[in-house]
């Protein structure tokens, strides 16, 4: 049996929006996201490849441990917005980071914040795979091209521990998205213990590695385009619509879904790249919970990028919308 098969069908807790129960261990993760952001001040500047400036920090207590690291990169014509999901859904991690295996909400509190699990194969054939579990929040995304902060932390979600993985533990991990005029400056910090015997040549490797992960996301935004995101009503900050989850196949052939239960009066887009993704177009099509037709949900593609929701309907409906590139 896969380890992926553990994924709640709708995420969403029933009180949707609630206060996330790890509120606490966010404000802590956040804050020393924002202090190594801040500055560069006792790292080692490891020089540049690929366009991706990489330092790390080594903690004096922990000299056989995995480096706290920082990887940054600028992503050029680009908003926020557009790369942060080329950075952060599933299907499209699985093309820029080849340990990645996958992983899924199991809680979702509000648009923004969640616990998730998530698994890494083993390295080198030596090192068991990894997995983790976690809360997470997006701070600022959905409203344009502006900063956006998403910050990662383990937390005990009950989550069990699959066969065969040693459990990592996410001190804090923190993407970071600064738009720079018709750019985006994207920067990864990560301080992370794998657990268990890793020889040191590999956590030296790896100090390396994962802070090369921005240029990797980057050469796949520049490949292939960006995925669908949702986007807020102008003028409003939320909506009443609740978020359930959304991916894209890692495969060619872009199939993306995006699952959400309405509410009477809620609005909201799905902004997709017409430019490079969808290039020729999107076949789209509106399926509701086990085929049960939608009745009180309007979706349209206005043809140019973007497909707007409209929930008028009384009663609160499970609706999947999906994409594929248009055959014609």
């Amino acid at each position: 049996m896969s380890i992926l098969t553990g994924a709640p069908e709708l995420p969403a807790v029933p009180n949707y929006p609630q206060p996330n129960p790890y509120q606490e261990e966010l404000e802590k993760a956040r804050q020393q996201v924002r202090k190594e952001l801040a500055t560069d001040e006792d790292y080692k500047d490891m020089g540049e490849n690929a366009g991706v400036r990489i330092f790390k920090k080594y903690n004096p207590s922990d000299p056989d441990g995995l480096a706290i690291v920082k990887g940054s990169t600028v992503v050029k014509n680009v908003t926020t917005d557009a790369i942060v999901p080329c950075t952060q859904m599933v299907g499209m991690r699985k093309r820029w980071d080849p340990q990645y295996v996958g992983g899924f909400m199991l809680e979702r509190y509000s648009t923004h914040v969640f616990s998730f699990w998530g698994a890494v194969r083993g390295f080198a054939g030596i090192v068991d795979p990894r997995d983790f579990t976690g809360v997470a929040e997006a701070q600022g995304s959905g409203h344009g091209n502006r900063e956006v902060l998403i910050v990662q932390t383990s937390t005990d979600t009950g989550y069990p521990v699959p066969k065969g993985h040693i459990r990592a533990t996410v001190m804090y991990s923190g993407w970071h998205f600064l738009p720079q005029g018709n750019d985006v400056k994207v920067t990864h910090i990560l301080k992370l213990a794998l657990n268990g015997k890793i020889p040191k040549n590999l956590v030296r490797a790896l100090a390396k590695d994962i802070p090369a992960c921005v240029g990797h996301a980057r050469d796949v935004f520049y490949k292939v385009g960006h995925p669908p995101y949702a986007k807020f009503v102008e003028g409003q900050t939320d909506t009443e619509a609740i978020f359930q989850t959304t991916d894209i196949s890692p495969d060619k052939d872009l199939e993306y879904f995006f699952t959400f239960t309405s509410r009477p009066g809620a609005q909201f887009n799905l902004v997709y790249d017409a430019q490079k993704m969808y290039a020729r177009g999107i076949d789209l099509s509106v399926r509701g919970r086990d085929t049960i037709d939608v009745t009180g949900v309007e979706v349209v593609d206005d043809g140019n990028g973007t497909v707007h929701v409209n929930c008028f309907g009384p009663v609160p409906e499970t609706v999947t919308i999906v994409m594929r590139p248009s055959e014609t």
